[in-house]
């Protein structure tokens, strides 16, 4: 699954980035970690819609 910072990586790229943090330290992760914009981390792709019907079903 893609998300908004590899949407636009092919296959080969996206291997490479797993295999490059697989790799990392733990200091070495928490730094790649922390350049990251959390607003990039999202799933990539269609969003669900909601129905507009946000009232609870009773189920007694």
């Amino acid at each position: 699954m893609k998300s908004e910072a590899t949407k636009n990586m092919d296959g080969y790229e996206l291997q490479r980035l797993r295999e490059r943090i697989a790799a990392m330290g733990e200091a070495e992760l928490e730094e790649y970690r922390a350049q990251l914009d959390p607003d990039s981390m999202g799933f990539y792709g269609e969003e669900d819609i909601e129905d507009g019907n946000n009232e609870e079903t009773d189920t007694l």
